[in-house]
């Protein structure tokens, strides 16, 4: 596959970013239009197809692949919110109103809309249905 012209650019701008802000943003992501990134020190933003209304703490990484023509395999959905040191890792859909909790890693695993995802007291993986995600505590759609 051939460079893009911009490439070379693109990665400087990262660095610099990172050097400033401590946080990585990838120029492949696929951000949406509205989405914050409250205290990003530490962040990892990689190659993902990200719906609306995003919000991400601290301490998050996102880390999908991308198909052979470049583009992010697996998509999240609107009002994701991603407490402090959330982890997601794979190519795996991601639905609407999902909320990632403190420490959580999703490794490898679709999760459907309405999610609260948590890590418990005892370290092991939950779910909770039917939850309205947290971020629509920051942003309003009509």
């Amino acid at each position: 596959m051939e460079r893009p012209e911009y490439e070379d650019i693109c990665r400087k701008i990262i660095g610099l970013n990172k050097a400033l802000n401590s946080v990585w943003i990838s120029y492949k992501a696929n951000l949406p239009k509205v989405f914050l990134v409250e205290h990003p020190v530490g962040t990892v933003l990689g190659n993902a197809a990200y719906g609306e209304y995003a919000f991400f703490l601290q301490n998050v990484t996102v880390n999908t692949q991308v198909d052979n023509d470049g583009k992010p395999v697996g998509s999240i959905g609107k009002f994701l919110f991603c407490s402090a040191g959330a982890t997601i890792i794979g190519n795996e859909n991601i639905g609407d109103e999902v909320t990632i909790g403190v420490d959580t890693v999703v490794f490898r695993r679709p999760i459907q809309s309405r999610t609260l995802i948590y890590r418990d007291k005892d370290g092991c993986i939950k779910e909770k249905h039917n939850h309205v995600g947290f971020a629509r505590q920051y942003f309003y759609e009509d």
